[in-house]
């Protein structure tokens, strides 16, 4: 059985890095770089030899492009550090392999995760110059399809890998 870890949250989104409060920085990490590792502590006890684990991260981890996004960019990208140091180590111990899904802008309840004003008008104008697709925005099966992709039998040579899940948004 997959574990996939999709935990996300923005805070700072908006802000410049030299505004953010300690509070917002710490928020960032704790949800979008902790969670990911303390539930895999948490599971990989749990998980059969030859398991998945998929990290949802986000293109923004690569994109440094984009005022606004400091934090909440090193925090994903702290994240995909940990997905290859984590497939080194439990593909080597538990033949498990570990990749991280990094979707671009998705549509979901909970797109509000941008305030609006300069900094997103900015945000938005980068991110629809560098879609391949066509669109800004994916839908929350366009992820699902990548993460089905990385946890089939067909992927169990693929580990430690980013797959950004954007409509060809890249940075």
């Amino acid at each position: 059985m997959p574990k996939v870890n999709n935990a996300g949250c923005g805070a700072g989104q908006g802000k410049l890095i030299t505004d953010l409060t300690p509070a917002e920085i710490q928020q960032a990490f704790a949800v979008n770089t902790f969670t990911t590792l303390y539930t895999v502590q948490a599971a990989v006890p749990y998980m059969p030899r030859g398991g998945r684990i998929v990290n949802i991260g986000s293109v923004v981890s690569r994109m440094h492009n984009m005022l606004g996004t400091g934090v909440y960019g090193a925090s994903k990208a702290a994240q995909e550090y940990l997905t290859a140091a984590l497939a080194a180590e439990l593909g080597a111990s538990r033949g498990i392999t570990v990749n991280t899904v990094a979707p671009g802008p998705t549509k979901t309840d909970a797109a509000t995760w941008f305030p609006a004003g300069e900094l997103r008008d900015d945000v938005f104008r980068k991110l629809a110059s560098g879609s391949r697709s066509g669109a800004v925005a994916g839908n929350v099966e366009d992820v699902a399809d990548a993460v089905l992709l990385v946890v089939s039998e067909g992927a169990r040579w693929v580990t430690g890998q980013y797959i950004a899940a954007s409509g060809g948004i890249t940075a």
